[in-house]
């Protein structure tokens, strides 16, 4: 008995499973089956006919004719005497049969007395429920002839699930396919915008301008209405820059104030401990600004960027006027696109403290010679520019009396000093040792030479006033200010000329004028115009880079002129050699041999102008311009 009840119990488990395997109870009426159960009630003769399924629980209706219920209970039910039958379960009169004499749907409505109902039978051998006929009459006879219809016409109902089935089959596979190819279409957009993303990291396009062509990318591929790339310093937040679907993101944008203090909220949160954020519905989350919400803010994401330049950025992505959750496919997205963007900025704020460290002096972070160099071959045209060479003098002391460390801590505290007190669009260098550069752009707007040197001089006084004060009394510099494009024809040739009058201020302070004040001034032997140096009738011209005496001229190689001009701001005094080799660029493999070819090409093109003027070697020393000149035997 145990044996039999657990084998019907898993034959019913298995006829139920056939039976939602057509996926039909629950669903709306259909005209095949409907038509079925007209047919049968037609052809029987009968006021009603229905096509029942037998479940757990009860019996359900996919088509009815002549009752107005979908379902009864199944202790009710004659169909679920009628699965148990292998043909036509008939029963003539229900009120005299014990089976059904005492149920409610044949003492109450709808009465039934007549009952014949045809098993459902599925391909397999499952009963699923009739193709039943039913009257309010009882009748005598149920024919072999009415049998066979209701046979043909349930076999039929199974063929219609079966079609049925089939078409579900079919939509399915129709659904699962066009969801694979929005699948594929999604990836494929991803794919192009993470390519995209990817492409744009390795432009030359500013940094705020890659991003935010990378997010807008993201933010289609995401179906993203709004993002902002947002940047934080310090207790600040603002907006760097904003992309938007259509014009309705700017009641976002606007809602939204120019600077926001630091306080409580998820994009605070995400600054703090770099986790990406998502809120599915923006308005439930915790702090979420009512202003957003009410200018259409639906959907939110915030995602970390890192840091660079002491800025923190985030992303924020935003879902305008509906609620659209963030799938997983979303999520993959926006932190791949995050997570590219990161990488690539990363790499250019390496690459750009690469690049600063090369054109940095490490010591007192101004530019160095190489920074010098690149700012004179980008400032080929333009407006105009001055030149104010400096040559701290005091250092060599410092270092020898005090010190290396006195002496690195004095050239940091003048390097500050002078990058602190010079104005806009100006540009302090250190090219080596105590040799600083200062680039004056909008020179135009000075009126005359003689104020440039003035306002030059005054800077660095500035500077010396701050490094005397800090107890480096004893130090002063030498100065000389070139301008171009008015004294000279290029910007190099105007850092010659700053250069040979640097020269000339410290031959100038070396014959006793006070070193309290860089003079800029030219010797009382020698004088400087225009460009050029004279002495005893000699004129070097740093501009066209000639040498003149009387009607007669010779062209000087640049080397040539720095050096005639040099010694010619210092007539009969002793520059010495590394002071010559300062002047002719720094410091050379073999010193003393170009130097002395230098000098060489000099004495013989000065010989060609018979000019009252001659290079005079000081053994050990250097060399000297001499005036006096003795006259030949």
């Amino acid at each position: 008995m145990v044996a039999m009840l657990a084998s019907r119990t898993s034959q019913e488990e298995a006829r139920l499973a056939a039976l939602r395997r057509y996926d039909i109870i629950g669903s709306l009426p259909e005209h095949a089956f409907d038509r079925l159960a007209h047919l049968a009630a037609r052809i029987l003769d009968t006021p009603i006919a229905l096509v029942s399924l037998v479940v757990e629980d009860r019996q359900w209706f996919k088509a009815c004719v002549g009752l107005d219920i979908r379902e009864t209970e199944r202790v009710l039910s004659f169909c679920a005497h009628a699965i148990s039958q292998d043909d036509v379960f008939v029963v003539n009169d229900a009120s005299l049969d014990p089976r059904f004499e005492h149920n409610a749907l044949v003492t109450d409505e709808p009465n039934i007395r007549f009952y014949a109902g045809a098993p459902l039978v599925t391909p397999e051998g499952f009963k699923l429920g009739t193709l039943c006929v039913i009257d309010v009459s009882p009748r005598a006879t149920f024919g072999e002839k009415e049998r066979e219809t209701l046979r043909d016409l349930a076999a039929i109902v199974v063929d219609e699930m079966e079609l049925r089935a089939v078409k579900l089959q079919i939509q399915e596979e129709a659904r699962e396919k066009t969801r694979l190819l929005e699948e594929l279409q999604e990836s494929a957009g991803v794919q192009a915008a993470l390519l995209g993303v990817s492409n744009l990291m390795q432009s030359d396009l500013p940094p705020t301008d890659v991003v935010m062509r990378a997010l807008e990318l993201v933010s289609r591929a995401a179906d993203v209405d709004w993002c902002s790339l947002v940047a934080i310093r310090d207790e600040e937040a603002w907006m760097e820059a904003v992309w938007t679907r259509d014009p309705s993101g700017n009641d976002v944008t606007r809602s939204l104030p120019s600077k926001l203090r630091r306080g409580r909220g998820v994009m605070w949160d995400v600054v703090a401990n770099g986790q990406a954020r998502y809120a599915s519905s923006y308005e439930q989350e915790a702090h979420a600004s009512s202003a957003m919400s009410a200018a259409g803010m639906k959907s939110a994401a915030w995602l970390p960027l890192g840091q660079y330049d002491g800025t923190s950025y985030i992303v924020m992505y935003g879902r305008l006027h509906r609620e659209r959750p963030w799938t997983e496919r979303d999520r993959q997205l926006l932190e791949a696109a995050a997570g590219s963007v990161r990488r690539a900025m990363e790499f250019r704020e390496r690459t750009r403290r690469m690049q600063d460290a090369a054109l940095t002096d490490a010591l007192t972070r101004l530019g160095n010679r190489r920074a010098f160099n690149e700012a004179m071959s980008a400032r080929g045209s333009g407006s105009a520019v001055r030149v104010l060479a400096i040559d701290l003098d005091g250092v060599k002391e410092v270092n020898e009396t005090l010190g290396p460390a006195a002496g690195d801590a004095l050239l940091r505290v003048f390097a500050v000093a002078l990058a602190e007190h010079l104005p806009a669009n100006t540009t302090a260098y250190r090219l080596d040792s105590a040799r600083f550069m200062v680039l004056f752009e909008g020179g135009a707007s000075v009126a005359t030479l003689k104020l440039a040197r003035s306002v030059a001089a005054e800077h660095v006084e500035q500077a010396l006033g701050i490094a005397r004060s800090v107890g480096f009394e004893r130090i002063t510099a030498w100065c000389g200010v070139g301008s171009w494009p008015e004294e000279a024809p290029t910007l190099h040739d105007a850092v010659r000329l700053a250069e040979i009058r640097l020269y000339e201020d410290k031959r100038s302070k070396a014959r006793g004028a006070s070193p309290s004040a860089p003079s800029l001034g030219a010797s009382p032997k020698a004088g400087t115009s225009n460009g050029s140096v004279s002495v005893n009738g000699v004129t070097v011209n740093v501009l066209t880079r000639t040498v003149q005496f009387g009607t007669k001229s010779v062209a000087l190689r640049p080397k040539e002129v720095v050096l005639l001009a040099t010694l010619a701001s210092a007539p009969d005094q002793v520059v010495s050699h590394e002071e010559l080799q300062e002047a002719l660029g720094g410091p050379s493999v073999d010193v003393s041999n170009a130097l002395t070819m230098h000098v060489m090409n000099v004495r013989r093109k000065l010989s060609q102008l018979a000019a009252p003027v001659k290079i005079r070697a000081v053994r050990g020393s250097g060399y000297s311009l001499q005036t006096e000149v003795d006259e030949a035997p």
